[in-house]
């Protein structure tokens, strides 16, 4: 059987896990969290950058049709769209801003 590495995963490998559970602590991210924790909803928006859903719906489809691949990302129920809404508006950006800051900080692009 052929192992690769699919390409949302791919794009999460420049995200260090453990960084991100820190940052997570330290911004409180996932305070009231009961399910959808920071890190589903950063694989989610990552997921649908490239993916490039018009609308919500788009993007639970997407979701839903890719099960296979994101259950290795961490993702191992269906998403509903008021479940990535209510995360959208309702989450602090803080996390996702130290987070884009120390990846950056991090890289040897520059």
């Amino acid at each position: 059987m052929n192992k690769y590495n699919t390409l949302p995963g791919q794009l999460l490998a420049f995200v260090p896990r453990p960084q991100f559970k820190n940052l997570v602590k330290s911004t409180q991210a996932d305070k009231h969290c009961k399910g959808f924790t920071a890190w589903h909803h950063f694989v989610t928006m990552s997921y649908a950058q490239p993916a490039n859903p018009n609308v919500l719906r788009s993007l639970e489809n997407s979701l839903d049709s890719n099960h296979s691949s994101l259950y290795h990302l961490g993702i191992q129920k269906d998403l509903k769209r008021s479940t990535i809404s209510y995360a959208n508006n309702n989450r602090s950006c803080v996390l996702f801003e130290k987070l884009f800051y120390s990846i950056l900080d991090s890289s040897d692009i520059l």
